[in-house]
């Protein structure tokens, strides 16, 4: 039996970028929307009731939430067009293993950009860890899953039709989660 080759990525760039832009908008969405969580859990975890620290958290949770909506709206769009399509160049020769970890590779240290602007709005350079979960470490995930799915998206118009379908879901059901973690917050998930 012979083994069908796997799709390869675009060869154009520009259309490497579109679709990557499609694929990583939603499920950047979805990625950050639970690394954000585990990430605040594992930081208030760490922190042990230290005083003053709810409000600490309310600050760099809002400065996360500001950072991912900056992400989603032109942040991801910015590096698949720019960084992204440079990357694609020169790695979609690679094997799909090595273009994926150049692609996460990618993503984590663009978002320390971001993860670094947070803690210095913030001042809470202790917030560093939560900071790393809640914002790098999707950016890197989420850039190499991006380009592990790439070629299977653009191969295939029904491919495309039901990632799209697959992504809207995945949205709505990050918004149903963050609304059902708002009503049961305590004090209703009235912020300060």
């Amino acid at each position: 039996m012979t083994r069908t080759p796997a799709a390869a990525a675009p060869r154009d760039p520009f259309v490497a970028a579109w679709i990557a832009t499609a694929v990583d908008i939603p499920l950047y969405s979805v990625i950050a929307t639970v690394l954000a969580y585990a990430g605040a859990q594992v930081w208030e975890a760490g922190a042990g009731g230290a005083a003053g620290l709810p409000r600490a958290i309310d600050d760099i949770e809002a400065a996360v939430l500001v950072a991912h909506m900056l992400i989603i709206a032109a942040g991801i769009g910015l590096v698949a067009h720019t960084i992204g399509r440079w990357v694609h160049v020169r790695t979609r020769e690679l094997s799909r293993r090595r273009a994926v970890a150049s692609f996460a590779t990618m993503g984590g240290l663009l978002g320390l950009v971001p993860a670094g602007a947070v803690l210095v709005a913030t001042g809470e350079p202790d917030a560093a860890l939560f900071v790393a979960i809640a914002i790098v470490a999707p950016c890197a995930l989420v850039a190499g899953l991006t380009r592990l799915v790439l070629p299977r998206v653009a191969a295939s118009e029904k491919a495309v039709t039901g990632f799209a379908i697959v992504a809207v879901i995945l949205v709505l059901a990050a918004f149903t989660v963050l609304a059902v973690l708002m009503v049961t917050m305590p004090g209703g998930g009235a912020l300060d």
